[in-house]
């Protein structure tokens, strides 16, 4: 089953239940008035977004697209160290 909303068009449940695993950092940039979305585990994956929300938004989406990159390479992922 994939779920219906068009930003999650082709991503299943499970998939985003898995990128909801790794950890998000949001913090605020003074210097660019974003918020910024980050993950301590997996370097260089980052997002921003205008308001908190946005920023979280983001995050979910690069996320899943990260994990769906490293998959698709035949690259391994490393399960998440720290449970959010």
């Amino acid at each position: 089953m994939e779920i219906r909303d068009s930003k999650w068009s082709g991503v299943t449940p499970d998939e985003l239940a898995e990128a909801r695993r790794y950890s998000m950092c949001i913090d605020w940039s003074p210097e660019d008035e974003v918020f910024i979305a980050s993950f301590p585990e997996v370097p260089y994956v980052r997002t921003h977004g205008a308001t908190r929300e946005e920023a979280v938004e983001r995050g979910e989406e690069v996320i899943v697209a990260w994990l769906t990159a490293m998959k698709d390479a035949g690259y391994p992922v490393t399960p998440p160290k720290i449970r959010a």
